[in-house]
């Protein structure tokens, strides 16, 4: 594989981007994802245990092992941005979440 051809896991999600009828799957799976990583962050700032330090350091690897083929091409993917966004997204529910007293 040359560092222009997208990995297989990019080549295995590229429906989801690329057919519009998935585009709804896609939005539900990533809505998911942003929710899965404002409660893990809020669980590991809130009150760190085993657990949640674990699944953090499991999503942070997954999600690196997921932006490593970008990286390496120096050009961002569609799930790159996606994994991206949804860090950022992630992040600023669970800052607004915290603030609103929510969890």
């Amino acid at each position: 594989m040359t560092t222009d051809e997208p990995s297989r896991l990019e080549r295995a999600l590229q429906p989801l981007f690329s057919d519009i009828a998935l585009w709804p799957v896609t939005a539900v799976l990533v809505a998911h994802l942003v929710v899965a990583i404002a409660v893990m962050l809020l669980d590991v700032i809130r009150g760190p245990s085993g657990f949640s330090i674990l699944s953090g350091v499991a999503l942070g690897l997954v999600s690196l092992a997921a932006l490593r083929p970008a990286v390496a091409r120096r050009r961002p993917g569609a799930l790159a941005v996606t994994v991206l966004g949804s860090w950022i997204a992630g992040a600023l529910a669970a800052w607004a979440a915290d603030r609103g007293g929510l969890y």
